[in-house]
Parts: structure tokens; sequence; C-alpha cells
């Protein structure tokens, strides 16, 4: 996968991870592009996190925080 952007996406995770890109360990994915994505626990006691698995490209405003090494 290449040339993906998710672009003002808001809601909420039932599960521990919020965002979660998960790209092949030999081709993996390239210019994945994430901007003002906001996923927010759906209880409010819990906390979520992104995962990212060979995931390059870069994320701008995003919650949980996405580093740019991973997108």
């Amino acid at each position: 996968m290449s040339d993906v952007s998710f672009v003002r996406v808001n809601g909420t995770s039932s599960g521990p991870i919020a965002i979660n890109l998960k790209c092949g360990a030999y081709v993996g994915c390239t210019n994945i592009q994430l901007q003002l994505v906001h996923i927010i626990p759906a209880v409010k006691t819990k906390t979520v996190v992104a995962s990212c698995v060979n995931a390059h490209g870069t994320a701008v405003d995003t919650f949980p925080n996405v580093t740019a090494a991973q997108a």
C-alpha cells in the first residue's frame, strides 16, 4: 500500500489500539499520511495507543500520537 491519506478522522475505540497500521515485512507501506486524526477511548478511564509496523510517511496532529518514524 502506498500514497494513502487519512485526513480529519474522528472517533472512539473500544480497544487499546486506536490506530493500527500493520504493513508487510518485505515491502511495507510508503507515503502514508495522517493529519487531524483523533481517536479517543470509548471509556474515559481507559487509554489508547497507536501501533505502526513497517508503515512510513508523516503524521500531523494525531491522537494517540503517531511518531514520524512509524507513519
